[in-house]
């Protein structure tokens, strides 16, 4: 007969193998776990290693604490004991400089992409972490109380990527598992685990958050629901998002210079959520930044939208955003001038300038296909300053078929000056200066386009927990 814990121990291998399978992982590939050490991830490489042909392991020592070199070894035997076929320890380095501030959200980035690199050379195409139910309830009531909207409220999906690591998925199989659960498989297994001491401290918000729910178990049922509902909304917004950018005719993207016109009207029609994330994403592909849009900061820029005529110029994000007739216009912030870098280019260097211009610089020739001498040896590219107008509308003059963008828009546009800082291009304004001996071209070529930064906020889901 088989023993009450061999029954147990298959129906958690069944429920783990039903998960994996819903998530579309082949059974037969590789899979990455990440290990700390605790109940949580000791259960995962136990039922991963009986789920999959071919696992290998990663603990990540942080070098935050003095003992953690010591539950990394720890962790390593356990590993072992469990029977996986590869298993790695990689230790942190801070170069010295352990931040003050944020000390989680730095350790979290750092491990994470730790953890994605060994499974970029390994080519081993998913990441499995071990956040379970417990871990959804916490992040809901942490975003709860930051204010989140209903996306953020949906909290962590089964399956999303990493922005630097797209090839590489991230999976957490144990979403619909509980803890208890978790620390029976290592119970019916025979591992050991480790618990974190500073889980107990009430220092780190999260653990204080753990309290409250170990004190009103009574809240979890409503919480998952919540999680649930708000995970189909996500879902919605994403489906429509997309449809915004590509065929409303909301957004109006100018590829010569990288700023937008929004359809003032058409984003007010939209759901809040929907006009929330679209503007987002706009600022983001505008201002060249990861940043989120912060929803005071929303609410300052759709007030601008319901009085136009009233509104002034403000910035956001690195976008400065411009009241028109009917349309705003969204520019990239020109810097101040005490902030102002000027960043050197030689001739025949191809740089990215501000993450948004590809700038050649190459000698120029004269009529007869002679190279003319270059006088100036070193060149700068730096913004348009309002004294650099005169040149603008010099070269402009020459070609009469070319305007001048709005002045908002030309405070973002690059300059290439000499080493005394004498205006020697525009590229975009047709003015050159063919003493100095060098010609440019320049050509609006964004680190991240727009369907870029689109298809990444679908498809990437940042983890807000500490595992």
């Amino acid at each position: 007969l088989r023993t009450r814990a061999s029954m147990a121990t298959s129906r958690f291998l069944k429920l783990f193998s039903d998960s994996v399978e819903k998530l579309g992982i082949p059974r037969s590939s590789a899979v990455a776990i990440g290990v700390s050490g605790g109940s949580d991830s000791i259960a995962l490489t136990h039922l991963a290693r009986q789920a999959f042909k071919e696992v290998v392991s990663i603990t990540v020592d942080h070098r935050l604490r003095e003992e953690s070199s010591e539950e990394a070894r720890r962790t390593a035997e356990i590993v072992k004991k469990i029977g996986v076929d590869e298993h790695h320890t990689v230790a942190l380095d801070w170069g010295g400089q352990i931040p003050q501030t944020k000390v989680q959200e730095h350790a979290r980035t750092k491990r994470y992409s730790a953890m994605l690199e060994i499974c970029r050379e390994k080519k081993i195409p998913a990441l499995m972490t071990a956040h379970h139910l417990e871990d959804q309830i916490e992040t809901f009531i942490a975003r709860f109380f930051k204010s989140s909207r209903v996306e953020g409220l949906a909290c962590m999906r089964a399956e999303s990527s990493w922005p630097s690591f797209p090839e590489t998925i991230l999976v957490r199989p144990l979403l619909d598992w509980n803890k208890e659960s978790l620390v029976r498989v290592c119970e019916e297994g025979g591992y050991e685990w480790m618990e974190d001491p500073t889980n107990s401290l009430n220092v780190h918000y999260r653990n204080r958050i753990c309290k409250i729910i170990s004190q009103n178990p009574h809240i979890k049922p409503g919480i998952v629901g919540l999680v649930d509902t708000c995970g189909l909304v996500r879902d919605k917004i994403r489906d429509i998002v997309p449809e915004v950018f590509s065929k409303s005719g909301y957004i109006r993207i100018n590829k010569t210079y990288g700023y937008a016109y929004v359809d003032v009207a058409g984003i007010c029609s939209l759901e809040s959520a929907v006009a929330y994330r679209v503007l987002g994403l706009l600022m983001q592909f505008i201002g060249a930044t990861s940043k989120s849009l912060k929803h005071k900061h929303y609410m300052s820029i759709m007030k601008m939208f319901q009085n136009p005529y009233r509104s002034k110029t403000a910035t956001f994000m690195k976008c400065t955003i411009t009241p028109q007739p009917h349309n705003f216009l969204f520019t990239r912030q020109a810097p101040e001038r005490d902030h102002r870098v000027q960043t050197p280019i030689s001739v025949g260097e191809t740089i990215c300038w501000d993450r948004r211009f590809e700038i050649s610089l190459h000698p120029l020739r004269d009529e007869r296909g002679d190279l003319i001498e270059t006088r100036r040896r070193k060149f700068f590219v730096r913004h348009l300053l309002t004294n650099d107008h005169w040149f603008a509308k010099f070269g402009v003059r020459k070609v009469r078929s070319y305007g001048l963008p709005n002045e908002h828009v030309r405070g973002g546009l690059p300059v290439i000056v000499d080493e005394r800082g004498k205006v020697v291009i525009i590229p975009l304004f047709k003015f050159i200066d063919k003493t100095a001996g060098v010609a440019c071209e320049c050509q609006y070529k964004p680190e991240r386009n727009l369907e870029a930064v689109v298809t990444e906020y679908i498809t990437c889901n940042m983890i807000p927990t500490d595992k």
